[in-house]
């Protein structure tokens, strides 16, 4: 295979490996919708909760702290997905050195890093200067191209692996809280009826 089909070959399996990657983001908007609901619910019924939970049955309580617990490990699930590495580069094995032409430009300078946060700032910069890549590109060859393309394709895979395998484990949580859920629901409501009367 000549490079010219090498590049496109790998320019695909980037652009097929970026749409598994926005698709795992639409599943995880469903289960964040889903873990709200339950954080609203015990939000709302909070000083219900707060007046009469000692005069709860240990099954209510072990079921309350059950799903306490499930929801924060879904959150921090839903966390480290988002947010899967913070140098996707360290995750890649190379023996020799990683390419000379970056295929992705990480870093910034920043004049404040707190107020680079909430303000956009002229002084804040990409630490790569145009000239300096435009020369890195110009004096690349097909091999340089390949190899930083075949570079961004795995930095990409390990996200998307990594991104998959927390979303698998992410849902096995997320029916354990709705189960635990529904068993809080029925043994709140019943609990709370019996105490009124």
């Amino acid at each position: 295979m000549d490079k010219k089909n090498q590049i496109s070959y790998i320019t695909f399996s980037i652009t097929d490996t970026q749409q598994l990657i926005k698709n795992i983001y639409t599943k995880l908007t469903v289960v964040i919708t889903i873990i709200g609901a339950f954080v609203f619910c015990l939000y709302t019924n909070l000083g219900k909760l707060m007046a009469n939970f000692c005069e709860y049955s240990p099954y209510l309580k072990l079921t309350i702290i059950s799903l306490i617990a499930n929801i924060v490990i879904c959150i921090w699930l839903t966390a480290k997905i988002l947010f899967p590495t913070h140098n996707p580069t360290e995750n890649i094995t190379v023996e020799d050195k990683s390419p000379k032409l970056k295929f992705f430009h990480a870093e910034n300078r920043y004049a404040d890093k707190n107020l680079s946060s909430f303000f956009n700032l002229e002084s804040n910069k990409l630490k790569t200067q145009f000239e300096k890549y435009a020369s890195l590109v110009n004096m690349a060859d097909d091999e340089e191209l390949l190899d930083s393309l075949i570079f961004e394709l795995l930095k990409l895979s390990y996200i998307r692996n990594i991104k998959t395998k927390r979303l698998k484990t992410l849902f096995a949580y997320l029916i354990i809280a709705t189960i635990t859920f529904v068993l809080f629901d029925i043994l709140f409501t019943y609990e709370n009826t019996m105490i009124q009367h």
